[in-house]
């Protein structure tokens, strides 16, 4: 496993690439914490808010799961063919209640940043 800042890791060929990112929050979300994300029950890094890594792994299925204190998002499981690439966002809830029962910590696979639209945040 290769870990990266930005897209600033070159994979292998036939290795995939996992892209993982913490969107600027408003108010009182994780603009003042700093999630660690674990990628196979390893932990790879810590993300702020508006920050995003590289990660490059074996093509397969792989388990990222965030953590802040002792909140911990659902395991989001990843499978990826030899030179795909996957982005991945976590969003944060201060409030479960507010959100729909929702867990504070929640992993989604996401589309490419600029799929999304020019100016999006992570």
């Amino acid at each position: 496993m290769i870990v990266g800042w930005g897209a600033h890791v070159v994979p292998s060929p036939g290795w995939s690439v996992l892209h993982l990112g913490v969107p600027s929050q408003r108010p009182g979300g994780l603009n003042r914490l700093n999630p660690r994300l674990q990628v196979d029950g390893e932990n790879v890094l810590s993300l702020s808010a508006g920050q995003r890594a590289t990660v490059v792994l074996p093509p397969g299925r792989h388990r990222v799961r965030a953590l802040i204190s002792l909140q911990r998002s659902a395991p989001l499981e990843v499978d990826l063919r030899p030179g795909e690439e996957a982005h991945v966002e976590l969003r944060y809830w201060p409030n479960p209640w507010a959100s729909g029962g929702r867990r504070a910590l929640e992993l989604a696979r996401v589309g490419a940043p600029a799929a999304r639209g020019p100016g999006t945040p992570v």
